[in-house]
């Protein structure tokens, strides 16, 4: 996950939901620090995730969402994964 951090914003919470966050089915809570973020989360579902910018008076919500999705390759001697859908981008334009 990438978020702006800059002075204006040195931290900013975010909520990751299964599903549409309308549906409020919450997996974690965090505020992150750092401009890229990664969390394990289990594959094959759709994730949203709402991200608070506050600062001057005025907080800004950011939200974003994508699916995480695996494919397999069968080789003679293992399988090989590829997940896909793993990013979302919650920076501020």
């Amino acid at each position: 996950m990438r978020c702006t951090i800059d002075t204006e914003y040195p931290e900013v919470p975010i909520t990751i939901y299964v599903g549409d966050f309308e549906e409020d089915q919450v997996m974690l809570q965090d505020t992150v620090e750092i401009p890229i973020t990664l969390y394990d989360l289990p594959v094959d579902e759709y994730y949203s995730v709402a991200a608070l910018y506050t600062g001057g008076g005025d907080t800004l919500v950011v939200l974003r969402g994508d699916e995480i999705s695996t494919s397999s390759t069968e080789y003679e001697d293992a399988t090989c994964w590829s997940v896909r859908g793993a990013e979302v981008d919650c920076r501020l334009p």
